[in-house]
């Protein structure tokens, strides 16, 4: 594995023009609800064909669009599940959402929120599920599926996302060495693989 490749990305301002490009290989448009000035931020580490992705919204918005199209893609609302909707679906603390390839979708949050974000091939991750599980995956869905992670699993996985973040943050300017990039999407792959593993629907 390369090493890998870190990004920060803020804004504040009244026009979101620069929230296009928040999911990679994917497309948003971004519409405030607010006349007040607006904050928005936005990470994204990428580990060779894995890639983890986080924004933030200090704001109420409409997000609407589609995921990329080369890999699949699972998603959790790390903060404002109370206030956050998806193609009209209110999330539960508990949800986690797997995304089909390009799938279209609207993400409107009433209040500030956060989302993290975690893309990888489907083969990685079922291959991965075939060693840690014994058997594959439920990955092919249509659109947007929810399912429900055993308690304590949600907490978990933001963790090891905003720990990987903050390890990709503090070895800035330089980046994670490939040894060091290699076990953080190890960890990462086996985390998700697990939580799938053990989630219902």
């Amino acid at each position: 594995m390369s090493s890998a490749t870190y990004e920060l990305h803020t804004y504040s301002g009244f026009e979101p023009s620069q929230a296009f490009d928040v999911v990679y290989g994917g497309h948003f448009e971004h519409r405030l609800l607010s006349p007040q000035r607006s904050n928005m931020e936005h990470q994204r580490l990428v580990l060779g064909d894995i890639r983890i992705e986080t924004g933030c919204y200090d704001f109420p918005v409409v997000a609407q669009g589609a995921m990329p199209r080369d890999c699949t893609c699972i998603g959790l609302l790390a903060e404002g599940a109370d206030v956050t909707r998806c193609n009209i679906e209110f999330f539960d603390q508990d949800d986690i959402q797997v995304y089909s390839r390009g799938a279209e979708l609207m993400y409107h949050a009433a209040a500030a929120s956060r989302w993290i974000n975690f893309t990888a091939p489907e083969a990685l991750l079922q291959g991965a599920a075939m060693e840690r599980l014994g058997r594959p995956l439920e990955l092919s869905v249509r659109g947007m599926v929810s399912f429900r992670l055993l308690r304590g699993q949600r907490a978990y996985l933001r963790q090891l996302a905003y720990d990987a973040f903050a390890l990709a943050r503090s070895l800035q300017p330089g980046n994670l060495a490939p040894a060091l990039a290699a076990e953080v999407a190890r960890a990462l792959v086996a985390a998700y693989v697990d939580a799938l593993g053990s989630a219902q629907l």
